[in-house]
C-alpha cells in the first residue's frame, strides 16, 4: 500500500515538494520521539528532564521550521541563542559562522560571535565581531554595548565614552549605558558632561544609586573648582 501512496502523492504535488514533505514529516516524527523519550526518562525516575535535553528539543523545533523554509534566518539564528544560552559555546559558534557562510555580514550573527569569545575571556576576537557588526549595522546597540564593556575593562576611557555614547545616543533610556558613559566621562576629566549622562539615567530610573552617587562626586568636584 506504501508504494501506490507514494506514487500518488508524487502525481499531486511533484518529485521535488514530495521530498521535501516528507522531510519535514521524518523531523517532526524525530522530534517527537524525543520527547516521547525524555517523558519516560522522567517518569522512569521521577525528575525534570536534563538541561541538553531540553536544549535539543528546542533546537529540533527550530530545524522543523528550517526544514520548511531553509532560507529562515531567524530560524538559524535561534539555534545558536538555544546554544549560547545553555552555556554550549562552541555550538553555538559553529551555528553563527554557519550563518555568516549563508549570510555575510549578518550583524546578529557577528554580535553574537562578538558575546560568545567575549564571555569566552577572548577580548581581542570579540572587539573583532563587535567592530564588523556596527561597521554593517550602525545601529546595533548590542555590539557598540560590547565594545563599550570591553574598552572599560580595558581602561580605554577614551574608547569606552564613545562606544557608550554611541549608545545613548541611538536609546537614551538605557539608564546602565547612560551611568557607564557618566563613568568614563567623570574618568577623562568631563564632569560637566559626565554629569549630564547621571541626569539622564536618574530621569529613566529615579532611584539608581550609582547615578546618584556619581551626580554627587561630580557636583561636588564642581564646587571644589569654584
Amino acid at each position: 500500500m506504501l508504494i501506490p501512496l507514494a506514487q500518488h502523492a508524487s502525481k499531486e504535488v511533484g518529485g521535488g515538494r514530495v521530498n521535501r514533505f516528507w522531510a519535514v514529516i521524518f523531523l517532526v516524527v524525530l522530534a517527537a520521539a524525543a520527547g516521547m523519550v525524555a517523558t519516560v526518562v522522567e517518569n522512569e525516575f521521577s525528575g525534570p528532564p536534563s538541561p541538553a535535553a531540553v536544549v535539543e528539543r528546542r533546537v529540533a523545533a527550530e530545524r522543523v521550521t528550517l526544514a520548511e523554509e531553509p532560507g529562515d534566518i531567524d530560524a538559524r539564528l535561534g539555534i545558536a541563542a538555544v546554544y549560547a544560552r545553555a552555556g554550549f559555546r562552541a555550538r553555538a559558534a559553529r551555528e553563527f559562522k554557519l550563518i555568516l557562510d549563508l549570510y555575510p555580514g549578518s550583524p546578529a550573527a557577528l554580535a553574537g560571535l562578538g558575546r560568545l569569545y567575549e564571555e569566552d575571556g577572548s577580548p581581542v576576537r570579540a572587539e573583532k565581531y563587535y567592530q564588523l557588526a556596527v561597521e554593517s549595522d550602525p545601529d546595533d546597540i548590542d555590539s557598540w554595548s560590547g565594545l563599550g564593556r570591553l574598552a572599560t575593562e580595558a581602561k580605554d576611557l577614551r574608547a569606552a565614552a564613545d562606544h557608550w555614547g554611541r549608545v545613548v545616543a541611538l536609546r537614551p533610556s538605557l539608564a546602565d549605558a547612560q551611568v557607564q558613559l557618566g563613568l568614563a566621562l567623570e574618568r577623562t576629566g568631563r564632569s560637566t558632561e559626565a554629569g549630564a549622562a547621571y541626569e539622564e539615567a536618574l530621569r529613566y530610573v529615579p532611584d539608581y544609586k550609582e547615578a546618584m552617587s556619581g551626580l554627587a562626586r561630580v557636583g561636588d568636584r564642581g564646587r571644589a573648582d569654584e
